[in-house]
């Protein structure tokens, strides 16, 4: 049987069939959740966690080192012992956004013989959902608005807020992209120190990092163009939504990112503009687990 668009596209049904809003089932939200992650390579790399309540602990034993003590049978462990343990986490809470998207009546019948046609704007309404809100995660600076960059506090912004993150700056005019990227890695802690750490930046800066590689020797630049991005032994995380002249380095699984899976689905024809109206409604938010194994370095 023919899905309802499909139905409707070949004229079978009338708009108002189309109309259904409400919370989705568990079993429909956790779909919806878990495929914004799978379509979305950036947010497949980080600390994903799926939420049942719009609050939640993440703890940091996962990826934690030098918290091993060996406590006598009988004894308690002491409070140093303890602290060895203590603040390891962040704590998660989501705040509401909402996707809206059009779907027009003409597109629709274009694909009125389209056997997959609902697979195809869920697929759509997934990635662009996940790309929205990587962008977020990097340009959100606080949750005090409704304009897109005050919908929630992003991990940039909670590096900058955090005197947990080392810090450092630059003069753009004097130091190059080899100088700041340098200087990111010197702050970085010792534990924080290795492969398993990217180090976060622009397409803008990427390419001007090439081009100071390269200067007016154009196969060093081919060259180092062509490797897998790295920089001193640190994998290089080249973002589109990363803000040009920032620099950001952490453990991917290091930055938290929650959603909540109680999602609202509204859908309804709207005849004046003759398309269909979807709205999705979910919370989500952004958090970094250990503060001290990040780094950011801005200009100065």
């Amino acid at each position: 049987m023919p899905s309802n668009l499909i139905k409707f596209a070949k004229g079978l049904i009338t708009p108002e069939s189309l109309t259904v809003s409400g919370s989705l089932t568990p079993k429909q939200s956790k779909t919806i959740v878990s495929a914004i992650k799978k379509n979305n390579k950036f947010l497949s790399k980080v600390n994903y966690v799926t939420m049942n309540s719009l609050q939640r602990f993440v703890d940091a034993y996962d990826i934690a080192e030098g918290v091993l003590v060996r406590v006598a049978e009988g004894t308690e462990p002491t409070d140093e012992q303890k602290q060895a343990y203590a603040n390891l986490g962040c704590t998660l809470n989501a705040l509401k956004v909402q996707l809206f998207a059009d779907v027009t009546r003409s597109a629709l019948e274009d694909n009125a013989d389209n056997p997959k046609l609902e697979n195809f704007l869920f697929d759509g309404f997934t990635t662009r959902f996940g790309n929205e809100l990587v962008k977020l995660g990097f340009e959100g600076v606080g949750d005090t608005g409704a304009d897109f960059a005050h919908l929630n506090t992003g991990w940039l912004q909670v590096a900058t807020d955090s005197a947990d993150v080392p810090k450092d700056t630059y003069t753009a005019e004097t130091e190059g992209q080899v100088d700041r990227l340098t200087k990111l890695v010197a702050k970085l802690d010792a534990d924080a120190k290795g492969p398993s750490t990217s180090l976060l930046m622009s397409w803008a800066d990427w390419e001007a990092y090439i081009l100071e590689l390269g200067g007016d020797n154009q196969a060093a630049m081919i060259i180092a163009e062509g490797k897998t991005k790295t920089f001193m032994g640190y994998p290089v995380e080249v973002s589109k939504y990363m803000p040009a002249g920032t620099y950001f380095a952490t453990p991917l699984n290091n930055l938290a990112f929650g959603i909540s899976t109680a999602v609202y689905r509204g859908r309804e024809w709207n005849a004046r503009k003759r398309c269909l109206e979807y709205t999705f409604d979910l919370g989500c938010d952004y958090e970094i687990v250990i503060k001290k194994w990040a780094a950011l370095v801005t200009e100065a």
